[in-house]
Parts: structure tokens; C-alpha cells; sequence
């Protein structure tokens, strides 16, 4: 992504993370966090390759608190 003509300094993560995870299927646009817990999430995707595309499944995990959330994305087996 870093490639990507982003002005990273004006991406508002808290929209980016709303959008993920409604992409997820999270009904609620903020889930209510509690401080030290982790919610997890799957999200499976269609994701475009050089020679086509294929499905793949991500694992989400949101944790934080407040406006301070952070979003790990991690790649499964399929």
C-alpha cells in the first residue's frame, strides 16, 4: 500500500476501521470495547492476483478503547 498515492496524513483510521469491519459484517459501526478484550471478526474476500483472483479469509481483531482502536488484519487458510 505504501505505493499507493495516499496522503496518509489526512486518512482517517476510525472511518478505514468502520468500513473494514462493515465489509465483515459487524451490524454495530463501533463496537463497544472493553479495555484489556479483543473482539474478532472473519471477513471472506474475493481478492484480485496477478492471474486472476481467488477467495481468501482474514481474521480481524479489534481491540482498544475509546477512540483509540487498533485493527489487526491477518491472512488464513481458506
Amino acid at each position: 500500500m505504501a505505493a499507493l498515492p495516499f496522503q496518509y496524513e489526512r486518512v482517517d483510521a476510525a472511518v478505514v476501521i468502520r468500513a473494514i469491519l462493515k465489509l465483515a459484517g459487524v451490524e454495530n459501526e463501533s463496537p463497544r470495547l472493553i479495555p484489556g478484550l479483543k473482539s474478532h471478526y472473519a471477513l471472506n474476500a474475493r481478492v484480485a492476483q496477478k492471474d486472476g483472483t481467488s477467495y481468501c479469509s482474514f481474521r480481524l481483531t479489534l481491540s482498544g478503547f475509546g477512540s483509540r482502536k487498533h485493527l489487526e488484519i491477518l491472512r488464513e487458510d481458506f
